[in-house]
């Protein structure tokens, strides 16, 4: 399968130790330069050097973005959005509201990081997506509403666990 990562997918899950989760799910990582300097930036909360991560691999968008690609998203949501399309990539890892509407209206199929819990719980990978989000919610600047909150908690069969 392939998959390109915008920066914070991969900065959230390395952030309360379940970075390892994107491998058993979707193997290899794509992600475009920008994104990769975004992750090292040592004045992050949470830097991730993701040249040492044998299973993340960077690579630059070929082309230029798609002309009717907003001019108001980061760079980092731009390369990942064009190298996704150049690579006809089945699954583009993003979490930004306005990245995410780029790439649907683009129609690039996406993910983020409650979406990927989800999908580790469904398949065994992960006890509990709440703990997960209780971390992440305790240990990150991750945002979500509580109503996307109740929504995968009921999706991952754990409604009554918050």
């Amino acid at each position: 399968m392939s998959v390109v990562s915008n920066t914070s997918p991969l900065s959230h899950l390395s952030a309360i130790g379940k970075l390892e989760i994107l491998r058993e799910i979707y193997g290899e990582i794509v992600v475009p330069p920008a994104v990769a300097e975004e992750l090292a930036d040592r004045r992050q909360e949470h830097p991730l050097d993701v040249v040492v991560v044998p299973w993340i691999r960077v690579q630059s968008p070929i082309g230029p973005p798609p002309p009717t690609l907003s001019r108001f998203i980061h760079r980092g949501e731009e390369e990942a959005i064009t190298l996704a399309i150049e690579m006809g990539a089945e699954l583009l890892l993003i979490d930004e509201r306005k990245g995410r509407e780029e790439a649907r209206r683009l129609r690039v199929p996406i993910a983020g990081v409650l979406g990927i819990l989800l999908t580790a719980r469904k398949r065994a990978l992960i006890p509990s997506v709440a703990e997960l989000i209780e971390r992440l919610d305790r240990e990150t600047d991750f945002w979500m509403s509580e109503k996307l909150i109740r929504m995968i908690l009921r999706a991952a069969g754990e409604a009554g666990d918050r």
